[in-house]
């Protein structure tokens, strides 16, 4: 059976094995005996990717327990912040 806490430890403290993951998440986790559904490893396969891909990030933005949000951290130089459309996104 698959230790959960032992692969959560891996991924947090193991540069290799996080490349491994990143690279392809379902051979990873089947090394420790993880076997997914083929539905689920699609997903997997799918969001582990997405994450890596993303655009650039909105400078100040994050995510936080309620959903995201923008905390203006740094000025924007040159940038009249009347000028940058605010979006809200609720789940």
């Amino acid at each position: 059976m698959a230790n959960l806490a032992h692969i959560q430890e891996l991924l947090n403290t193991d540069h290799e094995y996080r490349s491994r993951f990143l690279k392809d998440p379902v051979a990873a986790l089947a090394e420790h005996g993880f076997i997914l559904p083929y539905v689920m490893q699609q997903n997997l396969r799918r969001m582990v990717w997405e994450a890596q891909n993303q655009g650039p990030s909105v400078p100040g933005a994050a995510v936080g327990q309620f959903g995201s949000s923008i905390l203006q951290t740094t000025p924007l130089r040159g940038v009249n912040p009347r000028q940058i459309p605010l979006i809200i996104a609720f789940e």
